[in-house]
């Protein structure tokens, strides 16, 4: 039983560097990362294309294959009928302008392999696994724009309606909004509690102040009127 497990083991131990050898070579590293930053800035391109494009691109993209789109020649894309058909399928049908953060997390694991790091990857997916999921649903339901929110926020925004309510929507996207920006950039409640708190401390203090500034003008002026009714009477006599 022994020499069994440690074959068994000496042989999934193979296997696994077997695969992984291939992802341990520099030479590997490079062409991946290269890859990576090439996809990134093909689908920024196809991606900035699309918003001054799509209504013409639009008749010849929408339900069609890939390849029905790639050999058709009408595509006014700037990355061509793949950059087209790509754009269309991620922006207008999934996710709208939240897309942009896809070729944002490729291009950032191209530069983290070899070895520049711009964001944190793994904050980075889940930030933007939660923005996928709000900001279509926020775009559909507050600004009615099709094109900007992608058929997942579209659908999402009319189901919601449905169960919840317009107004019940609102407020759970509200509150999921502001949960997603405090985990975004690290908000503590307790902070944002006192920082409102000091703001209302200087405003109440600078109308105190104000005030004392005018009650001073005005007896200021008083005195000022009442050394010229003196000056006045004097000249008279």
């Amino acid at each position: 039983m022994g020499k069994k497990q440690l074959k068994i083991k000496k042989t999934t131990q193979s296997i696994i560097n077997k695969f992984s050898s291939p992802f341990k070579n520099k030479n590997n590293h490079r062409i991946i990362s290269a890859l990576l930053i090439l996809i990134s800035i093909y689908l920024v391109i196809a991606f900035i294309s699309f918003f001054f494009e799509w209504k013409s691109d639009d008749s010849v993209v929408n339900g069609k294959s890939i390849t029905e789109v790639i050999t058709n020649k009408d595509i006014n894309n700037m990355i061509g009928g793949f950059g087209a058909f790509i754009a269309n399928l991620l922006i207008k049908r999934w996710f709208g302008i939240t897309a942009f953060l896809i070729p944002l997390i490729t291009f950032s694991i191209g530069m983290k392999i070899i070895g520049f790091r711009i964001l944190r990857i793994r904050k980075l997916i889940i930030n933007s696994l939660l923005a996928f999921i709000i900001l279509p649903i926020v775009i559909s339901h507050f600004f009615s724009n099709s094109v900007l929110a992608g058929g997942v926020g579209i659908f999402t925004n009319s189901l919601l309606n449905s169960i919840i309510g317009e107004i019940g929507t609102t407020l759970m996207l509200i509150v999921f909004t502001l949960t997603y920006a405090s985990i975004l950039f690290d908000v503590d409640p307790s902070n944002i509690i006192n920082t409102i708190k000091n703001i209302r401390e200087k405003i109440t203090a600078k109308k105190k102040d104000n005030i004392i500034i005018n009650t001073e003008l005005k007896k200021d002026s008083l005195d000022i009127n009442e050394d010229i009714e003196e000056i006045n009477i004097n000249t008279k006599v």
